[in-house]
């Protein structure tokens, strides 16, 4: 009888249990998919008004932050709706993008296994928080918008007619920067010349190298009514030109409404500067000049508020790539692939160019195949690895003035190492070559990626070519490598030696100023570049508090909570008494309980509110009977013990 009961008893809390984690289960998946739905009706909506600002004219300056946070806040969506749908992909194919296959023992594959599956549940709450509060912004963004669209659609249309596809649209048209087009736009038209002596206006454009200063201001040169406000575009490059118009320019530029495009490569000489605007002023009224520079001290040379260009934000980079790896197709209709690009994308940003992501995307377009993207990206791993490893250097840093191995890209594992070093000139364009290299044969190095059976014999140029405007062709020199040997192929790295001759003492000396080095990215709040200069502390050192402490720090600002708690962890086992690093596990814990709160108060109400206790009435008959059925299994005990 007591059998009975037990199994009776265990298989009632069973089926309580089953249905108690079905009907979680379903509200927890009805929620996520009503927080989708609406994130989906949102999003065509903060388009359709992003792409109508964006053709239309505005100079309203409060509009246009007001476009900046619309724009921004649907990257941001775009990306939380797509990482939403890749949580639906299985554990092994996220592994497989995630991590690079390894022969491994069965005890660590289960452990890692362990690894990817926890990592996937958090990564699926945090998705639905973000979803949640994506829509949340933008829902009160556009219900905001009233106003933004009554006057908008008052001003003049630029783009009177623009293709249906997006991705022809991105290929042939400026990506993104929809307020500083709008801001540089009316510059050029409308802001008219106020210093003394009527002394034309200043615009400084300061972005980092290759952020897209040259391509957004020759995209609103592309204006006709940019062309017909003024009478020539004047572009100079570096100090050279600087000093040749204060000398002899003066008499050219007098009396026209000229528009002067200055790409300054150093900070400039208060003496030098005052000379050249001197001599400008003799241009008509209406002619204006603006700085591209990579300097923020050339902000004091304007004399408007200057237009600072930062990379482009992971959600927005991240949407440009895709679109542009996925061409016409949908990615929606392969998410594995939308998967793989997403990493691509991660993988690429903020370490290499808006040029060398174009590259890699026109690459993946070629072939739409799961095997060949991750080999892509498996490739482009191991390049920054390599490179690392050889020169102590980034290969985005070596790529300016240094020798680059760039053999990992090119796809046949029986390839001749292959290289590249820059062929443009210091202080001068960067498509001017040197001489002896000109009659050079040249390779597009996209083809060069698919097919290595185009690649020339003996030396060789190769070339990325910008698809917009001003269309800047970057060429590299390819050196004949096969009668080399493989450890002197690389350039010195910054210490002067290459790692290979330097001594302990010197690769100490290294790993300090890396560190210094830094701790100044740091402060400038460049935490990526920072990270790159701990990892390489941490290459010579692997037990270094400090360095792990810096990258743990840099981690945490860039929201990577459990990469910096194991960076802080191993800082802890070698000095367990510092006091700032277990300040930053207790904030880190600190972190994951607000986490964790705001969880709860989203799956507060799935099941409903909590039932009240109700008070019982006292049932007497009730009562006899289980005292009777007690005294009856009382009895039975009895007589049970007595027979044995």
């Amino acid at each position: 009888m007591e059998l009975a009961i037990s199994a009776v008893t265990g298989e009632l809390v069973s089926r309580f249990v089953s249905f108690l984690t079905d009907r979680y289960h379903s509200s927890q998946a009805s929620s996520q998919e009503k927080q989708l739905e609406r994130l989906q009706q949102l999003l065509p909506r903060a388009h359709m008004v992003v792409e109508e600002a964006d053709g239309r004219y505005i100079t309203n300056s409060r509009m246009l932050a007001q476009l900046k946070v619309l724009a921004d806040a649907m990257y941001r969506g775009y990306w939380a709706f797509d990482s939403s749908k890749y949580m639906s992909l299985e554990l092994e194919e996220t592994s497989m993008v995630e991590e690079e296959q390894q022969e491994v023992s069965y005890s660590s594959a289960l452990k890692r296994f362990r690894t990817i599956d926890s990592r996937a549940r958090k990564n699926k709450a945090r998705h639905l928080l973000e979803v949640r509060e994506v829509s949340e912004i933008l829902e009160n963004v556009l219900a905001n918008m009233t106003e933004f669209l009554v006057i908008l659609g008052g001003c003049e249309r630029v783009i009177p007619r623009r293709p249906y596809d997006a991705y022809l649209y991105n290929m042939n048209i400026m990506f993104g920067r929809h307020a500083e087009k709008q801001t540089l736009l009316n510059f050029m038209l409308h802001h008219d010349s106020h210093g003394s002596g009527g002394l034309p206006s200043v615009l400084p454009v300061i972005g980092a190298p290759l952020v897209g200063k040259r391509t957004l201001v020759a995209h609103v040169c592309k204006d006709d009514r940019v062309r017909a406000h003024f009478s020539s575009i004047l572009r100079l490059n570096g100090d050279v030109s600087l000093c040749g118009i204060a000398d002899h320019g003066g008499s050219l530029l007098s009396g026209k409404k000229i528009l002067i495009i200055l790409e300054l490569y150093s900070n400039v000489d208060e003496k030098d500067w005052a000379k050249f605007y001197s001599s400008v002023a003799s241009m008509a009224r209406g002619s204006k000049v603006i700085i591209l520079s990579r300097h923020k001290n050339s902000k004091l040379l304007g004399t408007v508020k200057p237009i600072i260009l930062n990379a482009l934000s992971y959600e927005e980079f991240s949407y440009l790539f895709k679109t542009l790896a996925f061409g016409s197709a949908n990615p929606a209709e392969n998410l594995r692939l939308a998967r793989i690009a997403d990493e691509f994308a991660k993988e690429l940003h903020l370490e290499w160019s808006l040029v060398t992501a174009n590259l890699f995307a026109n690459v993946m377009r070629r072939n739409m195949d799961a095997r060949f993207w991750l080999e892509m990206l498996s490739r482009c791993r191991r390049l920054v690895r390599r490179n690392i490893s050889m020169f102590g250097e980034h290969p985005r840093f070596l790529v300016k003035s240094r020798q680059v191995d760039v053999s990992d890209i090119v796809l046949c594992d029986h390839a001749a190492p292959l290289s590249i070093v820059s062929c443009s000139i210091p202080g001068s364009s960067r498509t001017e070559l040197v001489a002896a290299r000109k009659e050079l044969p040249k390779v597009a190095l996209g083809d060069l990626l698919v097919d290595p059976g185009v690649r020339p014999k003996g030396e060789f140029n190769v070339f990325v070519e910008s698809r917009l405007p001003p269309y800047t062709s970057f060429v590299h020199f390819v050196p004949n490598r096969s009668a080399q040997d493989t450890p002197q192929l690389g350039m010195k790295r910054r210490g002067g030696k290459a790692r290979s001759d330097m001594t302990v003492e010197e690769r100490i000396e290294a790993a300090d100023r890396r560190k210094l080095e830094g701790n100044d990215y740091f402060k400038e709040k460049k935490f990526e570049e920072a990270m790159q200069q701990y990892e390489m502390v941490l290459s010579e050192d692997e037990i270094n508090v400090k360095a792990l402490f810096r990258r743990g720090k840099a981690r945490a600002e860039l929201g990577q909570t459990e990469s910096a708690r194991e960076d802080f962890l191993k800082a802890k086992k070698h000095a367990p008494e510092d006091k700032e690093i277990l300040r930053e596990l207790r904030s880190l814990a600190e972190h994951d309980k607000a986490i964790y709160q705001k969880q709860k108060e989203m799956y507060k109400g799935l099941f409903g509110p909590r039932p009240q206790p109700k008070p019982k009435a006292r049932n007497f008959i009730l009562l006899f009977w289980q005292w009777l059925v007690s005294l009856i299994r009382n009895l039975a005990k009895i007589f049970t013990r007595k027979n044995d």
